[in-house]
């Protein structure tokens, strides 16, 4: 759960006001690796609720609805099984990218769904941070909804990048132990 911690501070500290907007490429990496990581729903569910509700905590200090979090709270659980299934039938050995894709992919879609169900939470959407930064011009190819989905690619990419250096870097150095 120290990863879903760590995703959600940097998240909020992508966002206004703090606008360190250089993180957006990097926050959801620790969340990404947890779902990898992680084999039980149980904690599955549990941690991206405890993601998401400490982004909405951080992000919404002006106006939080316990009541409307908790409703929309009820909508995101679909991701974790979402999730739970995508990892039981495709093997994570190969096709880490494609796992990485799928992951992201089904967190935008049920980030669009829960943010926009009852009442609009446009400040807790994922490609905000962006939206006060030089990737403004993106904005235009989407709106948004264009910049959740630059962020989620690029977070994609950079954790499948890191995932595949640690292993070659653990593959060679077991090569070097044996030999």
């Amino acid at each position: 759960m120290l990863l879903v911690l760590f995703s959600s501070v940097l998240e909020i500290l992508a966002n206004p006001p703090f606008s360190l907007y250089f993180f957006s490429f990097v926050f959801l990496i620790p969340f990404f690796i947890f779902l990898l990581r992680e084999e039980k729903l149980s904690r599955l569910v549990w941690g991206s609720l405890l993601w998401k509700l400490i982004f909405w905590v951080g992000s919404l200090y002006y106006g939080f609805d316990f009541l409307l979090a908790f409703l929309k709270l009820l909508l995101f659980i679909g991701f974790p099984i979402f999730v739970f299934i995508i990892k039981k039938y495709i093997p994570k050995n190969n096709n880490i990218l494609a796992l990485l894709f799928l992951i992201g992919g089904g967190l935008l879609l049920f980030d669009y769904v829960s943010n926009y169900v009852w009442l609009s939470f446009l400040a807790a959407n994922i490609g905000t941070s962006l939206a006060s930064s030089p990737f403004l011009g993106l904005a235009s190819f989407g709106g948004l909804w264009g910049l959740s989905i630059f962020t989620v690619l690029m977070n994609c990419l950079i954790a499948y990048a890191y995932l595949y250096l640690r292993y070659e870097t653990h593959k060679n150095l077991k090569v070097i132990a044996y030999l």
